[in-house]
């Protein structure tokens, strides 16, 4: 018990009552302040100037704060039993450790169609820009705010042309098809942060993930070839998850992937030469993706 100033007749009848009653050590506190207001609660700390304490307020449970000046008393355990639940007290907080997230949606390449494309392609490359991609990842929680986890993506978009007309080294014109058939594929380990709303439902969420990147190209021009390249890449996301259960949240997230190919192997269907690419020509494989999807979190 721990007294301010001297209320004699006050603290005297309070230590009485208080030493009838308490008879549960992990009961309820009380606070009762020079206004002669008395506060149900769970005290989490006391410092030299403060009292922090947890408390119900029409159905929401409350953290909040009293400077020691302002408080005649406080008892621990005055109640037999404890209104407040244990999750709702600062320093045993529940919270989610696990959650596995789904996403697909729309995806967009950043960079720019090469000066060396001719004009009437620009609309072809145009198109090929815009694909669809679907990821997951699943994190874990050590704390309330950061967690680490492994993120995976898959990214196409393809576009094609039933006849173009191309001069061979002879001189002879040849018509055939054009297409491109895109895949990237991104894996690896993820940091992440998270702020939980007050009562838990909703979740802003960012993400930063360092991993490795496949390209592969299904491609025609007249004849078919494949081309398929590896590089490191790394994922930025930002992600809002709405509650929908105790379990599952609904979540919309923007993410930046980022990453390029200086070489690539090409593969025209009986050699494989690799090919060098020259710097400030690399091939750009970052992108923005925004998505939908569901989490399942516990």
């Amino acid at each position: 018990m721990h007294i301010k100033t001297m209320d004699l007749k006050k603290v005297v009848s309070l230590i009485l009552f208080v030493s009838f009653f308490s008879v549960n050590s992990y009961g309820q506190d009380l606070i009762v302040t020079y206004d002669n207001d008395s506060i149900s609660c769970k005290i989490t700390k006391v410092s030299d100037e403060n009292v922090f304490f947890t408390f119900q307020n029409e159905g929401q449970y409350m953290r909040t704060l009293l400077n020691l000046s302002e408080v005649l008393i406080y008892q621990y355990n005055y109640y037999s039993t404890n209104h407040v639940p244990k999750e709702n007290i600062i320093g045993n907080t529940k919270y989610p450790h696990f959650r596995l997230a789904i996403n697909g949606g729309a995806s967009y390449l950043l960079a720019k169609i090469s000066s060396d494309v001719p004009e009437d392609l620009h609309s072809y490359m145009k198109e090929l820009k815009t694909g669809y991609h679907f990821s997951a990842d699943f994190k874990y929680y050590f704390t309330e705010v950061l967690g680490v986890g492994v993120n995976y993506s898959y990214f196409n978009t393809k576009n094609s042309i039933d006849e173009i007309y191309v001069v061979d080294a002879n001189g002879n014109l040849i018509t055939g098809e054009l297409s491109d058939n895109v895949s990237v594929n991104f894996i690896g380990p993820t940091f992440t942060t998270r702020f939980l709303s007050s009562n838990k439902p909703n979740a802003f969420l960012m993400g930063l993930s360092l991993g490795y990147m496949t390209y592969n190209n299904n491609a025609m021009l007249i004849d078919s070839y494949k081309l398929n390249g590896r590089t490191l890449g790394m994922v930025l996301d930002f992600s809002y998850d709405m509650g929908l259960s105790t379990t599952m949240m609904l979540g919309i997230q923007l993410s930046l992937t980022m990453g390029s190919l200086s070489s690539m192997d090409i593969y025209d269907g009986t050699t494989t030469q690799k090919i060098n690419l020259r710097e400030g020509s690399y091939e750009s494989l970052s992108r923005i993706d925004l998505s939908i999807g569901l989490r399942f979190i516990k």
